[in-house]
């Protein structure tokens, strides 16, 4: 069943409202390339987008959407995202698209995620708890890049969301949620593209995402100089 995130979002506001919650619960979100981040003339870039709560006890995240852009824009430049491997229970609502993200031009994908059956809709999916408490992959994606060298970015924007509040009441159960505070933290990062392929040593670009899931635990260090967003060809 295929339901507007916009309309979750109405529903998570009127399920709000008998509650009181003098703090919310936060949602940050970093996006970080898991393979390497400086390619060849027409190559590709994987990535992921990660997402941990904080703030207030919540039962775990309920639903999020947020936008995607790329600097370039070509066919087929920014297919459409997939569910981490702990959001499946997340299909249950999403834009008409799904949750993947709805394409607009060459170079946006817009509502990209979506949420879970807090409602009590029968034989449909069933609400997971826990989503979130912990680092998780919210949605792994490729970017296709352009045969042109130079420089082109990625970047994350309009991040919404909200959290499972309190115990599920019914068979099957509806939750009540609360809105989040949201927070993008690396909210973008660089692709290089060069007339040949230079290495670019695979431990270092795997360490950009470990190193946002060490920051997402609460490590608000400085980045290393080859995560920080902006990875060139090294020597």
């Amino acid at each position: 069943m295929k339901r507007s995130v916009f309309l979750a979002g109405v529903l998570g506001v009127l399920l709000t409202c008998p509650l009181v919650r003098a703090e919310l619960s936060t949602l940050t979100v970093d996006i970080m390339p898991t393979s390497s981040a400086v390619v060849g003339p027409g190559g590709s870039v994987s990535y992921e987008i990660i997402g941990l709560l904080s703030g207030a006890p919540s039962l775990g995240l309920a639903l999020w959407g947020i936008d995607l852009h790329s600097s370039y824009a070509i066919p087929d430049g920014l297919p459409q995202l997939s569910p981490g491997p702990e959001m499946d229970s997340f299909l249950f609502l999403t834009n008409p698209a799904g949750y993947g993200g709805t394409p607009s031009g060459f170079d946006w994908l817009l509502q990209i995620g979506g949420g879970q059956n807090t409602i009590g809709v029968p034989d449909s999916l069933p609400v997971v708890e826990g989503i979130g408490l912990s680092p998780v992959v919210l949605a792994t994606g490729l970017a296709n890049l352009p045969e042109e060298e130079g420089t082109y970015q990625l970047e994350i924007s309009n991040l919404f969301g909200n959290v499972l509040a309190g115990e599920g009441v019914g068979d099957p159960p509806v939750y009540p949620v609360a809105p989040v505070t949201p927070i993008i933290d690396v909210s973008s990062f660089d692709i290089i593209v060069v007339p040949e392929p230079t290495t670019l040593t695979l431990l270092a670009v795997g360490g950009c995402a470990l190193m946002g899931r060490r920051r997402l635990t609460g490590d608000r260090g400085p980045l290393p100089e080859t995560c920080d967003r902006n990875l060139a060809p090294q020597a």
